[in-house]
This record gives structure tokens, C-alpha cells and sequence, in this order.
């Protein structure tokens, strides 16, 4: 509770003291992933990384599990996310999202999905990383959907590379199906069951680099779903 309180604070006079787009200042996403790493601990996540991220621009790509992912990725790299526009409305979580620089999107709008890809376009011309779950849902780790590709058409358009990211939640060997937020699972009764255990071990492995300027957006979407596919140990 006290880590929510000391992100609202931030969320709510950094903007003041650092002004517009604060979250792409170096304090900023310097304090950013310092609230990430603390959650991550507070939490009870152990993080195993595999691979690094890229140092500089790209789009990155993974698969969705659970609302844990967002804070296990943003611990390992200076980024933003694209969310959707359920999120915003959220009790505090949302305000927390809307301030670090989310995007938020209605997939099943066309017309706002283009003003999107706009968006992400210019944040990644702005060297603005950006993470998308194109799955556009979450699973419980036992497979991968289908990939969305309307949005990789932002990283060929800024001419950026596609960075993926597999992400699987371990237990005994097997799939740790209780970090996964899946349906209609109630978000406290989920966070109960996180922390009520010993720890929740998470793989992020940071998977090698796609060049978006031979691909079109349906080849990037297919070709980062199998990588990431293949790092979780699922066959295509």
C-alpha cells in the first residue's frame, strides 16, 4: 500500500517538476523502473532474464499473461506501453497508467486504432521505446495467440526493429498458472494469490532483433509470434 501511495505521489508532482513527458526524462525513467524493481520485490517476483534489451529505439513485442507483465518489463527497460482503454478507468492504477505515458487504445475502433498507430509511430521517432501485447488478451501461459499485425505497420513506418519478449511464469518445473489474469478473474482476489506465495518466478527472455524494412507488418507478426513461441517452449 505504502509503494501505491509513493507512485501516486510521483505520478502526481513529477509531471509539475520535470512538465511535459517527464516519463521520457532520464529522472523520470530512472524513477520509473526504481518503482518497478521495488514492486517486483514487494510482490514476491523472482526474475530470471535471459538476453538483453536493445539499447537503443524499437518496438517491442510480448506475449500477455498477466497485469504483473507490465511491471516485470518496465523494471528491465526504459519504455511505455500501449494498454487498453479499460485500464483508464481503473481506480488508481489507471491515473498511475495515464501518467507514466500509456497509450491507451478501443481495439474494435478502426478509426481510433489508425490515430494509434500514429501515435506509436511518432513515440518510437521520438526514440521512445514502446511495449505492445498483440495477442490483444491474456492467457495462462500454455500457448500463444494469434498476433494482431495492424499495429507493427508503426514500427516500419518510423523505421525501427522489433524486439520480442517471452514471458512464462514457472512453477516446479511446469506453468505457474496462478500469476496468470485471465476472464473475468477478480484483480484483488488474483494479488492475494501472488503474495500468499512463497515467491512467482518469471522468465523474461529479451529475444533477438526483427529489421522491420524487408517485412511487412503481417510477416513481423508472424515471425515475432514464432520466436516468442519458441522461447516459452511452445511449437508452431
Amino acid at each position: 500500500m505504502v509503494h501505491l501511495v509513493i507512485a501516486l505521489l510521483i505520478c502526481t508532482f513529477l509531471p509539475i517538476l520535470l512538465k511535459r513527458d517527464w516519463f521520457r526524462k532520464k529522472t523520470g525513467t530512472a524513477i520509473t523502473q526504481w518503482w518497478s524493481k521495488r514492486a517486483t520485490n514487494i510482490l514476491g517476483l523472482t526474475i530470471i532474464q535471459q538476453g538483453k534489451p536493445f539499447e537503443s529505439t524499437s518496438l517491442i513485442v510480448s506475449n500477455h499473461i498477466s497485469f504483473l507483465d507490465i511491471i516485470v518489463i518496465a523494471s528491465t527497460s526504459p519504455v511505455i506501453f500501449l494498454a487498453k482503454s479499460t485500464l483508464r478507468s481503473w481506480p488508481v492504477i489507471g491515473f498511475i497508467a495515464d501518467r507514466i505515458g500509456t497509450i491507451f487504445i478501443q481495439r474494435n475502433n478502426k478509426r481510433i486504432v489508425h490515430t494509434i498507430k500514429k501515435s506509436i509511430t511518432t513515440a518510437l521517432e521520438q526514440k521512445q521505446s514502446l511495449v505492445l501485447f498483440p495477442e490483444g488478451t491474456t492467457t495462462i501461459g500454455k500457448t500463444v495467440n494469434k498476433f494482431h499485425s495492424g499495429l507493427f505497420q508503426a514500427a516500419i513506418n518510423a523505421e525501427k526493429p522489433v524486439q520480442p519478449i517471452a514471458l512464462h511464469y514457472k512453477k516446479n518445473g511446469g506453468i505457474d498458472d496462478t500469476a496468470a489474469y485471465v476472464d473475468n478473474d477478480n484483480f484483488i482476489i488474483n494479488l492475494i494469490k501472488i503474495m500468499a506465495q512463497a515467491k512467482t518466478e518469471v522468465q523474461i527472455t529479451f529475444c533477438d532483433l526483427i529489421d522491420s524494412k524487408n517485412l511487412n507488418r503481417v510477416e513481423l507478426a508472424s515471425t515475432s509470434h514464432n520466436i516468442i513461441s519458441r522461447a516459452v517452449g511452445i511449437s508452431t
